[in-house]
């Protein structure tokens, strides 16, 4: 069975889109190498840039109510241009 990544930036309050779906609040950091990150498509089962923004409301990353996932980080990298912060977790 193929395993699934959810990759996906998040504001640092919550949120993967404004109130009305927006999301140009997200800053692409010339460091991102997002051909290395595709190529790493194996599973992870989730990957959040963090964004260093307070959007306030808006589209929450897990709509409530939601289950207990219990969450291993396996890496994490922290872009210093932007402060976008990358973490892999997986699934436990």
């Amino acid at each position: 069975m193929r395993r699934v990544r959810y990759s996906v930036a998040m504001s640092l309050d919550g949120y993967i889109a404004g109130p009305k779906g927006e999301y140009d609040w997200i800053v692409m950091d010339p460091d991102i190498d997002f051909g290395a990150l595709f190529k790493e498509m194996q599973a992870h089962a989730v990957e959040i840039a963090i964004i260093p923004v307070l959007l306030g409301t808006g589209v929450p990353m897990r709509p409530s109510p939601a289950k207990l996932a219990k969450l291993r980080l396996t890496k994490h990298r922290v872009y210093e241009k932007t402060g976008t912060v990358l973490l892999n977790y997986v699934v436990t």
